[in-house]
């Protein structure tokens, strides 16, 4: 399936550009500098539909290639296998890379090769194509990580699922929680820098939001250090975090919602909270009214709801 999507995605569409390009050119509707341009930034982090397609075959992989966790059957017989837990945590993190990296960088060279053939591939666009696959791969690798940490966490699918989202969304969504409160109770707010960036606090939407301010920034170079030190800083928490909680797991925490019991509660505030305030800024919103009065009664109703709904998937059999 990823060979499938990576082939789709990469050479077929390309195909297909470039020979809508090419045709234009031919019949001068388009200027051949014009069509390089387009081929570069193809083949750089102009096309958001690879990037989409990189963090969902990372995260499928991630919770697909840990989903033994969740099976007691499984956990009894990898865990009686004379292997160290730390060397089989390797091995599966290597076969998932693995799976992505080569369909990907295949697919890639038969993009060049598409380029090739048609006149337009040059040592920029060779240049632009090489920085980019480093910068996907480390989107990848970041958010990898992250499905492996919610995988790792969890003992059941939906709240594995359920673990990732809160691992990738969770930082930016109090910093919007955060600036929404303050747009509320103060009319002198102006939003900073750190609020207007707070997707590279996120591991899975930081790689994204580096490409896209890259893209006609005149910034490239720049957001792309960035974009690069934020991916790798996420991986090294995400994975090393994988690590050390895949080596203190306990074997009979697969098939329960949360792999470690005393998180529940740490957990639960640590979302119900800004989830709530999230409502009664949302209601608030709804209203178009000054009265700040049904923010707070619509934040109260959505704690407890909130707080009903995350015990009910705890204790979901």
């Amino acid at each position: 399936l990823i060979w499938l999507a990576c082939f789709l995605l990469q050479p077929v569409l390309m195909l297909l550009r470039i020979d809508g390009m090419m045709n234009s050119v031919r019949n001068g509707y388009m200027e051949m500098s014009y069509a390089l341009d387009e081929y570069r930034l193809y083949m750089g982090t102009g096309n958001a539909t690879v990037s989409v397609m990189v963090l969902m075959i990372a995260l499928a992989v991630g919770i697909s290639g840990y989903y033994h966790l969740h099976s007691k059957v499984k956990m009894d017989f990898y865990h009686s296998l004379p292997i160290p837990r730390r060397r089989f945590f390797f091995v599966q993190y290597l076969s998932g890379f693995l799976m992505f990296v080569l369909p990907y960088m295949v697919c890639t060279l038969l993009c060049l090769l598409l380029g090739a053939t048609n006149g337009l591939v040059t040592r920029a666009v060779v240049t632009v194509a090489a920085k980019t696959v480093i910068l996907r791969m480390l989107e990848f690798l970041s958010a990898y990580g992250t499905a492996i940490l919610g995988t790792i966490l969890t003992g059941k699918l939906l709240t594995a699922i359920l673990g990732t989202a809160v691992f990738s969304l969770y930082i930016p969504m109090v910093m919007m929680v955060w600036e929404g409160l303050k747009q509320l109770f103060f009319e002198t707010y102006f939003s900073n820098m750190l609020e207007e960036n707070s997707a590279l606090l996120s591991p899975l939407l930081a790689g994204i939001y580096a490409e896209s301010r890259m893209n006609g920034s005149g910034l490239e170079e720049r957001w792309l250090v960035i974009g690069v030190g934020v991916l790798v800083f996420w991986i090294l928490v995400m994975t090393g975090l994988s690590i050390w909680l895949y080596t203190i797991r306990k074997t009979e925490a697969a098939e329960h919602s949360m792999a470690f019991p005393k998180m529940e509660g740490t957990v639960k505030v640590l979302l119900v909270i800004p989830l709530s305030l999230a409502v009664g800024l949302y209601i608030q919103m709804m209203l178009y009214t000054t009265n700040k009065k049904w923010f707070f009664i619509s934040a109260i109703c959505a704690v407890m709801l909130l707080s009903a709904v995350i015990e009910f998937i705890y204790h979901l059999s």
